[in-house]
């Protein structure tokens, strides 16, 4: 679809695999859509980042992505007033010690680099001594990450806000997705006005941290905890689904974006 729209736009497009056997030189730019195997190699992705950088323009830009590519830039983001989901990083060859967190209706591990929910799962209040033995298996090979389990979401799912140029376009509202689930999303919808208040203060806090040039695409997941406050969960800048078939009229503005960057 985005290539689609991106010829009739008049540009020269085609798809280039980061781990290919084609590299980036000889195009103007390089915009990320759907590496979603980077974290299964990230050094190589990493290094092929660099690549891309030194012989054309990446979008996002270089900065945006290196830094999001490892979910510890929550911390950076609470460090600045954005309400995000409580957090423990348990480092790679360290141990998790429970407390901190509010485990009362359960934790959730996922690593903290990682997409599609790739070996992220959830362990309900009762099952506790279970989320202790998979961090200690996750962390031998990676960093991980370690949150309450909010029950909100199950009632109202999680909101994807979509930010494209300047923006938020349009939200979407995920249903819970854990390791060996599907996705289940709805039709897109506008933003109410404290979403997108919260969507706008972690993209200028996100920035703020990195000082550098501004991306032209995002998603900040958002959701509810159980006493009604909305916290983020995800800051996506590197290769996050926008949602597209749902708002066709983003991807118009996505390709405006691209087309006004190179002119």
């Amino acid at each position: 679809m985005t290539l689609d729209v991106l010829r009739a736009a008049g540009f020269d497009a085609s798809m280039l695999a980061w781990n290919g056997d084609q590299g980036p030189e000889g195009f103007d730019a390089v915009v990320l859509r759907s590496t979603w195997d980077y974290y299964l190699s990230p050094d190589e992705f990493r290094s092929w980042l660099l690549r891309v950088d030194s012989s054309c323009r990446l979008f996002n830009p270089l900065a945006v992505v290196l830094s999001n590519l490892h979910k510890s830039y929550l911390f950076a983001l609470e460090s600045r007033s954005v309400p995000v989901v409580p957090t423990v990083l348990v480092p790679r060859g360290t141990s998790y010690v429970s407390g901190g967190i509010d485990e009362s209706s359960g934790l959730v591990v996922k690593p903290a680099v990682g997409a599609s929910s790739w070996k992220t799962r959830v362990f309900r209040s009762d099952a506790l001594a279970g989320s202790i033995e998979y961090v200690q298996v996750l962390v031998q090979d990676m960093d991980v990450l370690v949150q309450p389990f909010l029950s909100s979401v199950e009632r109202g799912g999680e909101r994807s806000l979509v930010w494209i140029d300047g923006e938020f376009t349009h939200k979407i509202v995920k249903r819970p997705r854990f390791e060996g689930s599907d996705e289940s999303v709805s039709a897109a919808e506008p933003l109410t006005g404290c979403e997108r208040e919260s969507g706008e203060s972690a993209v200028a806090a996100y920035m703020d941290w990195i000082a550098g040039e501004q991306p032209l695409y995002a998603r900040v997941d958002v959701m509810e905890t159980d006493d009604g406050r909305t916290v983020v969960s995800e800051v996506e800048m590197t290769e996050p689904s926008l949602y597209f078939l749902q708002e066709p009229r983003a991807l118009d503005r996505f390709v405006a974006g691209i087309r006004a960057r190179l002119a």
